[in-house]
């Protein structure tokens, strides 16, 4: 008979599959690691991986959400002690950068070249779904900044999607040239936070 699981036994395995999914995405990419190794390293059957994710890219888009979690919260943290929106704004895309650039399961996949494969693996509900996440947080942020006293003309959506490719630039550093990639980001980030917050043109 197959094993029936409590909820307190799926709750762990769910939480195992998510911590041994990062670690082995992390080190080997989302590509040489496979159901059967994610299985073993949560101590469970390879068939009872499918109760849990449909495949493995399901997986590594939850841990994705996970670390967005992470990383909302200590945004969330430097617009607390920011008083002024420009200012908040660049600190939380300065933040962002460092985020995705150092230990964060998206560097490795964007520096694997293997985030394609997770855009198609885990199916276009689930990615619109992600999407939609970067533009109810991209709505919290700018209510944050209009608290703030900041015009925001911008929509959600819109700046979702500046945000989005604000991050995406952090994995061309070589193509933009390492020594001009500090210097061209820091006037690029201050451009963004005055344009998002209405002061673009102001002193």
């Amino acid at each position: 008979m197959p094993r029936v699981f409590t909820k307190e036994d799926r709750q762990v395995i769910r939480q195992s599959l998510l911590q041994q999914g990062r670690k082995l995405f992390l080190r080997y990419g989302l590509r040489k690691t496979n159901v059967g190794e994610l299985a073993r390293a949560a101590g469970i059957a390879k068939g009872t991986f499918y109760h849990f994710f449909d495949s493995k890219e399901e997986l590594c888009l939850e841990i994705f959400h996970l670390e967005e979690g992470e990383l909302s919260r200590e945004i969330q943290g430097i617009l607390d002690r920011h008083p002024d929106a420009t200012e908040a704004l660049r600190a939380v895309m300065e933040y962002s950068l460092r985020f995705v650039r150092g230990d964060s399961l998206l560097s490795r996949l964007r520096e694997s070249g293997e985030y394609t494969l997770l855009s198609r693996g885990a199916g276009k509900a689930r990615l619109a779904r992600h999407l939609a996440r970067d533009v109810e947080f991209a709505g919290q942020v700018l209510e944050a900044l209009r608290r703030k006293g900041a015009a925001c003309p911008l929509e959600p959506v819109v700046v979702a999607g500046i945000l989005r490719a604000v991050v995406l630039l952090a994995f061309h550093e070589e193509e933009i040239g390492s020594r001009l990639y500090a210097p061209a980001m820091k006037h690029i980030l201050e451009w963004i936070a005055r344009g998002i917050t209405g002061k673009a043109g102001r002193a």
